[in-house]
């Protein structure tokens, strides 16, 4: 079962239905909490040669599975080169934990079985496209690689270019051209990758507001007390569902 950005607590009340929701969550096996960006390419401050100023680089995302539009997947070990990309993964503008701690919550107040299996699922969606055979997913990603990449090229026909600019949409096309290959499906990392969990709360019709540990540590090995949207995901390879 997969778990999308609605509230679980409300679901809990005090009568008999809560034998019936017991019962449901009792079936369970696996549930997942999926993450689903959409944006095809992100920003990225990389260091000027020569100076200590800082320019925005577009980082292409398409080593990030693209989800398709299918019911059946198989799972495996992600054999492809993704250690680097695997370093700064976007989990989102909202702390995910807050979901899950709540979901969990309402387990534990149901007095359900725990033999659950979580995961966070990571994956890019475009609402655009319905890919659901192997002919529409090697026709979107021709289609978004020429798309992309003529983006890039068009600031070149402006007359007050910047010298700089120049130099940043070649090395983004050339990253362009050295990420892994793109792959349609979805992540799965096991939920300890964000962070630790705060006790269950007794009552989950009740949100959770804190405190958060928050003990992520930054590209440069700093803690900086609050929630990173960018998490270091390496330590934690993901599974590949296909």
């Amino acid at each position: 079962m997969a778990l999308r950005d609605h509230r679980v607590g409300p679901m809990y009340t005090h009568d008999k239905n809560n034998n019936h929701l017991r019962e449901v969550v009792s079936r369970l096996r696996r549930v997942m909490f999926p993450f689903m960006q959409e944006q095809s390419a992100e920003f990225r401050r990389v260091r000027f040669p020569g100076t200590n100023d800082t320019i925005p680089r577009l980082k292409p995302l398409f080593y990030r599975p693209i989800m398709p539009a299918t019911p059946v997947f198989d799972r495996r070990p992600d054999p492809r080169p993704i250690q680097e990309e695997l370093r700064q993964v976007f989990i989102g503008a909202l702390d995910p934990r807050v979901r899950i701690h709540e979901w969990v919550s309402l387990v534990a107040a149901l007095g359900a079985q725990q033999d659950i299996e979580y995961r966070f699922m990571v994956t890019y969606r475009d609402e655009r496209a319905q890919i659901s055979n192997r002919d529409d997913a090697v026709r979107y990603i021709q289609e978004e690689d020429k798309q992309w990449k003529e983006r890039l090229r068009r600031p070149r026909n402006k007359v007050c270019q910047p010298e700089w600019l120049s130099s940043a949409i070649d090395e983004t096309c050339q990253d362009a051209n050295q990420v892994p290959q793109p792959v349609m499906g979805f992540w799965l990392f096991p939920i300890e990758c964000l962070g630790p969990l705060p006790p269950v709360s007794k009552d989950p019709r009740t949100p959770y507001l804190g405190p958060w540990v928050f003990d992520r540590v930054t590209a440069k090995g700093h803690r900086p007390g609050r929630y990173l949207t960018k998490v270091n995901m390496s330590e934690y390879w993901p599974e590949l569902c296909l």
